[in-house]
């Protein structure tokens, strides 16, 4: 009798099911460190925006606005909308801060909520 070299059905079956787990287990970490990741860089990009609209303000010796609303912070000099930046994980009461001219900020911090925590960023350290 002659026997055949190979993998049966089952065997390929059993390997196939462990990997789909594997990879599920695997696949859902890697969405969430995927997400932190990207509101990490959201929190990144909000601190050197405002750095950014206080060195503005100070190179152009005027002061500044920078609304937020939402999920976006708008700058303007002069009423006039400078720069808009958006963000997805994010969130901001609506309101005003100003930057005057020597780069200074009106209020002390700036609160926004990110995954449902509240967060408060001192500008002073900026």
């Amino acid at each position: 009798m002659q026997r055949s070299s190979g993998f049966t059905l089952i065997e390929l079956l059993i390997v196939i099911t462990i990997s789909a787990m594997a990879i599920s287990l695997v696949g859902g970490l890697t969405i969430d460190s995927i997400t932190k990741f990207k509101a990490k860089a959201e929190q990144i990009r909000l601190k050197s925006f405002l750095r950014q609209s206080s060195h503005q303000a100070f190179i152009h010796e005027k002061q500044l606005t920078v609304k937020s609303t939402a999920n976006s912070l708008r700058l303007l000099r002069e009423n006039k909308s400078v720069h808009i930046l958006q963000f997805e994980y994010l969130t901001f009461q609506d309101g005003e801060l100003h930057i005057n001219p020597a780069g200074f900020f009106s209020g002390s911090q700036l609160s926004y909520v990110l995954n449902g925590r509240r967060i408060t960023l001192g500008l002073q350290s900026l």
